[in-house]
């Protein structure tokens, strides 16, 4: 369990630094903390959407591809649009 709980933080560290790092350098017109946390709770929740959609479209790109040419278009024509694709319409939604 305690390996489980130190992993979580080390997946998070980098994600939290940032959010303080950015937030603390916006000195003069700082967005709501709530907001902030909204945006940031409502990502992490995209992740079960996107990694549904990405399976989904992953198995049947098993059948066409095989090789370095599946591991290509499955990183960088199905999983990075996806996830990017989710973290926009969050921040765009707020």
């Amino acid at each position: 369990m305690i390996v489980i709980i130190i992993l979580l933080l080390i997946a998070l560290s980098p994600c939290l630094f940032f959010l303080w790092y950015f937030y603390h350098r916006d000195k003069y017109d700082p967005e709501p903390k709530k907001k902030i946390l909204t945006i940031y709770l409502a990502g992490a929740i995209m992740v079960i959407p996107a990694a549904v959609l990405e399976m989904l479209l992953i198995e049947g790109l098993n059948h066409v591809t095989t090789g370095f040419l599946n591991i290509f278009v499955m990183s960088f024509i199905i999983i990075a649009p996806i996830e990017e694709l989710t973290k926009f319409l969050i921040v765009k939604r707020w």
